[in-house]
Parts: structure tokens; sequence; C-alpha cells
């Protein structure tokens, strides 16, 4: 007897619904020994719907936990892919939300410092835009920490004051 389990391929589920028109496909099959759940997507959205479906069908039939919680490839690939667009993104504008949201001072040898305490406008009329800008120019600066040394410049704090920072290009 056969013990060996193998799994109905994805391309099996993409073939069906190519012949038959559908974005999603879920099958589900008993070969006598096991059951089988697999899914297919056109999308990313469509394959981690699919996904949810399939889970589900598991759920019901009472399979291991581990295995209901299955997430397409495509779907994985997409989440990375808008992680590092949304990474980049941060990384082009986390330091014009503190030179743009906090209030600067001129620093002795001609630069700028930021004073994340305070919105670069103050005496505005609205106290929530006042603390959002605050917010703002505070989270960029936590965010350049957390990312380290990958700017062609640096973020520093002015006099060990961790609410004042300025920016210094790095040396050549």
């Amino acid at each position: 007897m056969d013990t060996e389990f193998t799994p109905i391929p994805v391309a099996t589920a993409e073939r069906v619904a190519a012949e038959h028109g559908c974005r999603q496909v879920i099958l589900m099959a008993w070969d006598g020994k096991a059951t089988h759940v697999v899914t297919w997507g056109f999308t990313a959205q469509d394959a981690q719907q699919a996904a949810d479906g399939g889970n589900r069908f598991k759920m019901v039939m009472n399979w291991p936990e581990d295995l209901c919680r299955s997430v397409p490839e495509l779907a994985k690939k997409h989440s990375m892919t808008v992680l590092n667009t949304a990474l980049c993104i941060a990384d082009e504008t986390a330091r014009s939300d503190i030179e743009c949201n906090a209030k600067w001072i001129p620093h002795p040898d001609g630069g700028t410092v930021y004073d994340l305490r305070f919105p670069m406008i103050t005496g505005a009329t609205n106290d929530a835009q006042n603390a959002q800008a605050v917010s703002t120019a505070s989270r960029a600066a936590k965010y350049i920490e957390q990312r380290g040394d990958v700017f062609p410049w640096r973020m520093v704090h002015v006099d060990g004051a961790p609410h004042l920072v300025r920016f210094v290009d790095k040396e050549a």
C-alpha cells in the first residue's frame, strides 16, 4: 500500500480556471487516504481570497491549525512588492517630513537644527494640525534612527538633546 502523500499541483487548479474562465479556483478532493485542498487565483487578491476559502474548508474538516493559514506565493510576492515600495517611499520622504514639519532654528555653523517638539509654523490656530506636524516629524526621526546608516547623510542629535536634530552629509 502506497503511504506517500502527493499533493495536487496548483497548476491543476490553474488549468481548471483557464478551461472554465474562472478568476478563482478551490479544489477539494479525497484520494481514499487524505483530503486535498488546492487553490489558485488570477491576481494576488484573487489568490488570497481563494486561499482564504480553502483555509475555511480545512478548518471545517478539522485540519491542524497551522495548515489552515495558507498564503499563496503570488500574494506573498505582491506583499513584498508593496512593502519594498513603501520602504522606498519612506526612505525618500523621512528627512523632508522633519524639514517640513519641525520648527527649525539656525545652527552656529550655518546649518539648520530641527526641534521635534514644535511644529514648523507656530501660532497656528489648529491644535490638531500642530500635533500632527510634531507627530510626523518625531515619527520620521525615529524611522531614520531605526533604518541606520543607509542614507547619503546622517541625522545627528545636537548637544545630546533627543529633540534637536540636524542633517550632515557623509564624508566622501
